[in-house]
């Protein structure tokens, strides 16, 4: 169904929507791997005299600690992620406690529909909470701020049509500046795609471009917290990742920070940047399923079909929580397998 429509639709971000539907019944390989196809992503060489300088400069520190740390000296932190990426999703979902602690309260999502004006009340996301937010890593972000105690709130321009940068951005600043003057109760996190994180100007088909971050600190006077997840993470093959990624070849999230001044390696871009750049892993799989999703308290619940269960394969088996409703709400994993007698492995935190 999802190359039927991939073959059939005429929008310009076809493959990116493709990626994110890999995504959302659970086939991470097959989302890297479309991604990097629609993008024409190749094999990077390795430039030894310039990493070799990077590192002499730089020391390896845990993203989160550093992220948590400074978080603490702003009143906004704005993280990014790529769409079709869940793992940018657990990584912010592993933020959200110490960053609760540290006061953050409010929690608005590039992603969420305002129209789902229950969701805060409702405690967890259905189909109509917004566009990407049905990726279930999504959906936990999601569930898991709710849970902690966040208010979340939507920013997205109403109308996308045909609507440029310059409006896009505008709308979404003004959206988010509206909402903070509303709610002075805690600090905001606010998960946006690419680069709508991005401070200062960059270059936008041959435009020099503000973007949501950099038009928010304008008109708020306030200096975000921003966050690039996107740059180094991997590729669909180790040999297409970032050089830099493939040398540094992290165990957990990681950032560099300079040995002399303790600043930190961020993304830059023309006149452009983000404060800190974070470095992730390359994945490792347990029964095709990448091993990161068994994190923020979710555990490998390993089992196999009821013999009494008679339907043909392939089938999609999906995990909801009790008590939600399961004709729209996200449920809390998903895996397809061959048929009924293919192990099923799935990420749960406790609980029916």
């Amino acid at each position: 169904e999802i190359l039927e429509k991939l073959a059939n639709d005429t929008v310009p971000w076809k493959d990116q929507v493709a990626a994110s539907d890999f995504a959302t019944k659970g086939e991470y390989k097959r989302t890297m791997n479309q991604w990097d196809k629609a993008m024409g992503i190749e094999e990077r060489k390795i430039n030894k005299n310039q990493i070799d300088s990077i590192l002499a400069k730089n020391k390896v520190i845990p993203a989160k600690d550093f992220i948590i740390e400074q978080a603490k000296k702003h009143k906004i932190t704005i993280i990014n992620e790529a769409h079709h990426q869940p793992m940018h999703r657990v990584f912010t979902t592993a933020l959200l406690q110490s960053l609760f602690d540290e006061g953050y309260r409010y929690f608005g999502l590039e992603t969420l529909d305002r129209r789902d004006s229950l969701l805060n009340q409702r405690k967890y996301p259905i189909t109509d909470s917004g566009w990407y937010t049905s990726e279930p890593q999504f959906g936990d972000l999601v569930r898991s701020a709710l849970e902690i105690g966040y208010e979340l709130f939507p920013y997205e321009t109403e109308n996308m049509g045909n609507t440029t940068i310059e409006v896009r951005e505008t709308h979404q600043a003004n959206n988010i500046k509206a909402f903070i003057e509303k709610n002075q109760n805690g600090k905001t996190l606010l998960h946006v795609g690419y680069s709508h994180a991005a401070e200062g100007v960059l270059k936008s088909h041959g435009e020099d471009q503000k973007w949501m971050a950099s038009k928010l600190s304008d008109l708020t006077g306030i200096d975000p917290f921003t966050i690039n997840q996107e740059v180094y993470t991997e590729k669909s093959a180790v040999d297409k990742s970032s050089p830099l990624l493939q040398t540094l070849s992290p165990q957990n999230p990681i950032v560099l920070i300079n040995n002399v001044d303790s600043q930190p390696f961020r993304y830059e871009q023309y006149k452009g940047w983000m404060d800190v750049a974070v470095f992730h892993p390359f994945t490792t799989y347990k029964n095709e399923r990448p091993e990161w999703i068994f994190t923020n308290g979710k555990q490998k619940v390993e089992f196999t079909l009821d013999k009494k269960i008679q339907i043909e394969g392939p089938l999609m088996v999906l995990a909801f929580k009790e008590g939600e409703e399961i004709e729209n709400a996200i449920p809390l994993d998903i895996q397809e397998v061959e048929n009924t007698t293919s192990t099923i492995t799935l990420a749960l935190k406790s609980g029916s």
